[in-house]
């Protein structure tokens, strides 16, 4: 039972944070996927959304089940999209550099 009021204490603060998360990713999709138009990134970010809404609910039914401790299931989708983000940018970062010498 603990487990569950765990659950909604940190839902608090990971929801939070996605807002944040998105935006990161968001932004070097946009400047990455400049000829596709409004389809291709509106696509590439629900894809991206759907991946951190999966990660999310699975770490969530395993701290549920008492199988993984309820910091490392809640916060695993938000830390794993953080990633994502940082990679983003650095690829966006490089291609600029190329672009301006």
């Amino acid at each position: 039972k603990i487990n569950r009021f765990q659950v909604e204490w940190h839902r608090k603060f990971t929801l939070s944070m996605a807002c944040i998360i998105m935006l990161i990713i968001g932004a070097p999709i946009g400047a990455i996927i400049r000829k596709g138009g409004f389809g291709l990134p509106v696509i590439f970010s629900i894809i991206l959304f759907l991946i951190y809404h999966v990660i999310s609910i699975t770490g969530e039914k395993m701290v549920k089940k008492d199988l993984i401790e309820p910091v490392l299931g809640m916060w695993a989708s938000t830390y794993i999209m953080l990633i994502i983000g940082a990679v983003l940018i650095i690829m966006v970062n490089k291609s600029l550099l190329v672009k301006n010498k």
